[in-house]
């Protein structure tokens, strides 16, 4: 460690870290500075004084409170049936998403159901207008709108 400390560029190194710390107190010695920081002074004693008022003691006893009742539903009997139901049902779809991934891996690996699969994102790309064509103007698209809402009779 000494070798290190005493090589030229730990000691240039000293040098520049005076110089930098030099510079920057020269620039904030300036009474815009002083302002600035009487104000930051005073905010935080704000900020404490709000913390520390009543309507402030309330609040963070009502936030204690509710913490409390939700450890105790969370340790319930009931509680705990929720969370392993929702573990439960987490963990069958992260299967039945392993398993269409295995069956669609064994679908790539045939030409045809490639161009499938190509078929099937293709269709999800476009949008269809009321006549079949694909909506690449706006004439089309707005008739592609209307179409949606149907012929104004409920049977659609």
């Amino acid at each position: 460690i000494a070798g290190v400390m005493s090589d030229e560029n730990s000691q240039q190194l000293v040098i520049d870290l005076a110089t930098h710390w030099v510079k920057v107190f020269e620039a904030f010695s300036t009474p815009e500075s002083k302002s600035a920081l009487d104000s930051t002074v005073r905010t935080l004693c704000r900020i404490l004084d709000v913390a520390s008022s009543e309507a402030a003691k309330c609040v963070y006893q009502s936030v204690a409170d509710c913490a409390w009742q939700a450890v105790k539903t969370a340790g319930s009997e009931e509680g705990v049936k929720g969370v392993a139901e929702v573990a439960a049902n987490i963990v069958h779809a992260m299967e039945m998403e392993r398993e269409w991934y295995r069956k669609d891996r064994r679908r790539l690996r045939s030409r045809r159901s490639k161009r499938s699969l190509r078929f099937r994102r293709d269709k999800w790309r476009r949008v269809r207008g009321n006549n079949g064509h694909t909506v690449v103007d706006g004439e089309n698209l707005e008739n592609a709108i209307l179409a949606s809402f149907g012929d104004g009779t409920l049977d659609g």
